[in-house]
């Protein structure tokens, strides 16, 4: 498997069971986020990694439809469903956020 860093945050295998919810009281297996440098962590790119693993790890069973909600944004979606890499992705969101960032800034009372 393709094991490309995140920065700011490592991931460890973990076994839990679960007090509520669809598998309470089923011994599940998952990960473990460790967030080794805040500064450094982007976790809007965190969420779109893990969702493009999932989608590789469980192809027909994990319903990328379902993440607009969390993403908000279509484009994302359909870019993640055609299998565009996490860092391509967020690297195309660059042009709106300077756009967006250069609009709020006239806005902003403290700079």
């Amino acid at each position: 498997m393709n094991r490309r860093a995140i920065p700011g945050v490592r991931f460890e295998p973990d076994r839990f069971t679960p007090d509520s919810g669809l598998y309470q009281g089923d011994l599940c297996q998952g990960a473990r986020v460790i967030v080794t440098n805040r500064a450094a962590l982007q976790s809007v790119r965190m969420g779109i990694e893990i969702a493009a693993a999932l989608m590789k790890l469980y192809p027909g069973k994990f319903d990328l439809a379902k993440m607009i909600v969390l993403v908000g944004n279509a484009a994302t979606i359909e870019r993640l469903s055609k299998g565009e890499s996490a860092v391509a992705i967020v690297a195309g969101w660059d042009k709106d956020l300077t756009a967006f960032r250069k609009m709020r800034a006239k806005y902003l009372l403290y700079q």
